[in-house]
């Protein structure tokens, strides 16, 4: 056993803390970062989570009117309610985007805040679009380029960091009653 020689212990102890720091360096460059950010992904829209929801009936005088419904051109008519959230949080969403769904196929419209931004709806009253703000109700008509007739629709809020958040509210269509409410 004459010249065989083992690592000396010093070395071994340099070797394994080279080891460590070298793991340390690695953890704190990527793995953190990594987990910091799909940690901040998958909590932005938390507060967000039933911020927009349908209103479904409005009462003006004895009758009861439903503007969640399409009518025989195509125009669909969504009324949006914001719920309460904390005002800078509130001035986080930018928007929201309403998919209207059929079997098989669906639609995608956007309405924004900014008003030189495009919007794929229009308001009911008409003008500019306006996003309701907490405890605010809004209507807005979206007109299908190809006249389809949804069953359903789902609201995402959008905020300005451009993350879409998944459906707060969702609603069935009616046909609209053309005596009560005009859509076109």
């Amino acid at each position: 056993m004459k010249g065989k020689r083992g690592l000396s212990p010093v070395i071994a102890v340099l070797l394994l803390i080279l080891i460590t720091v070298a793991a340390v360096t690695l953890v704190a460059t990527f793995l953190i970062p990594f987990v910091k950010d799909t940690l901040n992904d998958s909590t932005e829209c938390v507060d967000y989570k039933s911020y927009f929801t349908f209103e479904e009936n409005f009462e003006d005088g004895d009758k009861v009117i439903q503007y969640n419904c399409y009518d025989s051109e195509g125009n669909h008519g969504a009324s949006i309610k914001a719920g309460s959230i904390d005002a800078e949080k509130e001035k986080l969403v930018d928007g929201f985007d309403l998919v209207f769904i059929k079997e098989g196929s669906s639609e995608k419209a956007r309405a924004t805040s900014d008003p030189l931004g495009v919007s794929d709806v229009t308001m009911l009253a008409g003008g500019a679009i306006e996003i309701p703000s907490s405890g605010e109700l809004r209507t807005y008509v979206y007109s299908s380029e190809n006249r389809n007739q949804f069953d359903k629709v789902e609201v995402h809020a959008v905020l300005k960091s451009g993350r879409v958040c998944e459906a707060s509210d969702s609603i069935k269509f009616i046909q609209c009653d053309s005596t009560e409410v005009t859509l076109g």
